[in-house]
């Protein structure tokens, strides 16, 4: 990009130069051919002006030009409306071309990266010189350089002008461009003006001062999204230098597109050194909400790809100051849908996803933290590992999960496939139910789940909710000292086994729900279908009794349905069921039955009872009457 950078100022300096040389030594009008084939034998390029050339000597000296345009093989490199140009007389009568000032109106350059990555703007090879020639232009390049002559423009000004960029299919435009720039002595310079990218305005203000090929710079770059201070020193010669930058990104939730984010400005400060391929950052502070994390990072450039490495650290994270998983109640997809109708009628719209915002960049990050607290979520020592080159992965480990040690692992290809794997190791159910404030399961328990899924929606950059509702998998749980608070299974079934009518139902609801159930250790498989786990039937031993469990839990709409029974030989304990429904904060429980079977059997089990009791008492009749037949003989 340099190179295209020095080929088109060169390109736009030899143009303008046959601009000033040929009127003065041909008739300003009939002799734009020769002007035209001076300038196609420097550069292979076409130059054409439609309007006429004219020469001001009031106020000052100056050649003046209409509707200039520079062509390559069709394709049009450079025009603009009008051109003023004031000579330096002086240099002029040296026999240099200097120029004290340049003015370009309505100007329009375009610039065409191909696929074979050539440019349009490549200038006709010129011929080796000769030993002599180049030994001329050694001594010439030195004395400019101990004099800062190697600035032919002193003073720049361009109003009203555009940049248009086009890499293969994609097309960016900057417009509305100001530039003053301009030589207020022979070390010190001014650049000012501004540009508009995507109908936001950027503004940048430059004071540098140049002692030999040592450039010295102080400045702000401000936008809509960033507001830069910067300072430091360039080296013209070995390409390096130093520079300390800091200020603020700004609009992040626009920036992003993270709708979630709490922050809607970045702190960023950071001490820089950079040569040819390689810019170092040295002291990075990054500040959010009085979070800061500290570091370095590094970004070297080879075969136009980049590579990003970096290592941060932070004693303490608020993600709670920062983030904010707000709770949705609308089925995910049908907002995709929704937005991706919306975004349709809009005429221009960013629709990228990640990987093409980080085309040609490849990753690879380390941050660690003594503490992230989230939610009341305390998290100890986690160290969160990015890296991207073909597929983006994303390691987090930490500890004090809810008691346990948390492993995750995600990864996404390019077509925004993913697969993610946790583990967990001690997880404490108590601290869960604290967590959301209800009462419901204590134990602990490991887990190791692995799903997968697709994002679908391309124009955020990424949708972490998406992720936790659109993901099909398994979890397989393993269980210790599990206790079902609030559930009674054992009285719940003494109960029953007492019932002798169906009215005593009323008091069996009573009871049941008061005490506890003791599950111990039990293996469990959750079903992960996008936004619903779900449990199958499920066969737990409590005391001795086999109890059957299914049911579901919606994450979207934190929605639970359960259905507890018995599997038993007793087939009267088996028509009764526990169906847990409702919210997971607050659930309602039912007791459901058969009300026809069940007062079959109570039936049966009465008369049954009845008949018992009477052959218990005939039983007893019958004993008596024998014994008063022996008593009397």
């Amino acid at each position: 990009m340099r190179t295209l950078f020095y080929t088109i100022l060169t390109t736009i300096g030899l143009c303008l130069s046959a601009v000033i040389l040929v009127p003065s030594f041909f008739d300003l009008n009939n002799y734009k051919t020769k002007l035209y084939k001076l300038v196609e034998s420097q550069t292979g390029y076409n130059l054409e002006i439609k309007g006429p050339v004219k020469i001001s000597i009031f106020p000052k000296l100056s050649f003046n030009a209409d509707d200039i345009t520079l062509i390559n093989r069709k394709e049009v490199l450079f025009k603009a409306n009008k051109i003023n140009i004031y000579p330096s007389i002086y240099s002029l009568l040296r026999g240099n071309i200097a120029f004290n000032g340049i003015r370009l109106e309505s100007a329009e350059i375009f610039i065409k990266k191909y696929k074979n990555k050539t440019y349009n703007w490549n200038t006709k090879k010129i011929a080796n010189k000769t030993r002599e020639e180049k030994s001329l232009d050694d001594k010439k390049s030195t004395i400019d350089k101990k004099n800062n002559n190697f600035l032919i423009v002193r003073n720049l000004y361009l109003s009203n002008s555009a940049i248009e960029y086009q890499d293969v299919n994609v097309k960016h435009n900057l417009e509305k461009i100001t530039i003053n720039f301009r030589q207020n002595s022979n070390k010190n310079f001014q650049f000012d003006g501004g540009f508009y990218l995507n109908d936001k305005e950027h503004i940048f203000k430059y004071k540098a001062q140049i002692s030999k090929m040592n450039v010295n710079i102080k400045g702000k770059l401000n936008s809509e999204y960033y507001n830069f201070e910067n300072s430091g020193e360039y080296n013209i010669d070995l390409n390096k230098g130093d520079l300390s930058i800091n200020g603020y990104l700004k609009n992040l939730k626009s920036l992003t597109k993270i709708d979630d984010l709490k922050i809607n400005e970045l702190y960023l400060s950071s001490k820089l050194s950079f040569k040819k391929n390689s810019i170092d950052f040295n002291d990075l502070k990054i500040t959010a909400d009085d979070n800061n994390i500290y570091g370095n990072a590094n970004v070297e450039i080879n075969n136009k790809k980049s590579n990003v490495t970096s290592f941060l650290n932070s004693d303490y994270i608020n993600l709670n100051k920062i983030y904010s998983s707000k709770s949705n109640t609308k089925n995910v997809s049908g907002v995709i849908e929704n937005e991706e109708k919306d975004n349709n009628k809009k005429e221009k719209i960013i629709n990228k996803n990640i990987f093409e915002v980080l085309k040609n960049i490849d990753i690879t990050s380390i941050l660690s933290a003594k503490e992230i607290f989230y939610k009341n979520i305390n998290l100890e020592n986690t160290q969160l590992k990015v890296n991207k080159k073909n597929n983006i992965e994303i390691n987090l480990k930490a500890n004090n999960f809810f008691k346990s040690k948390l492993a995750s692992k995600f990864i996404l290809n390019k077509k925004m496939e993913y697969s993610f794997s946790n583990t967990l190791n001690g997880f404490s159910l108590l601290e869960l139910n604290n967590f959301y404030k209800v009462n419901l399961v204590h134990g602990y328990l490991d887990l190791e789940s692995n799903l997968k899924g697709v994002i679908k929606n391309s124009n955020k950059l990424f949708p972490f909710r998406e992720v936790l509702v659109n993901s099909n998998g398994v979890s397989s749980l393993k269980a210790e000292g599990i206790v079902i608070k609030n559930l009674n299974l054992n009285n719940f079934k003494e109960k029953i086994s007492n019932l002798s009518s169906i009215s005593q139902i009323t008091e069996l609801k009573k009871s049941v729900f008061k005490g506890d159930t003791k599950l111990g250790n039990q293996e469990i498989k959750l079903l992960h279908k996008k936004e619903t786990l779900n449990l199958p039937l499920t066969k737990l031993n409590v005391d001795d009794e086999i109890i059957g469990i299914s049911g579901k839990y919606n994450i979207n709409n934190k929605n639970i349905e359960l259905v507890s029974n018995f599997d038993s030989k007793n087939s009267f304990l088996s028509l009764f069921s526990i169906k847990t429904k409702g919210k997971i904060s607050d659930p309602t429980n039912t007791i459901s039955f058969d009300e026809k079977a069940v007062s079959g059997v109570i039936k049966k089990l009465a008369e049954k009872k009845l008949k018992k009791s009477l052959e218990k008492k005939l039983e007893k009749k019958f004993d008596n009457l024998i014994d008063n037949l022996l008593e009397e003989l």
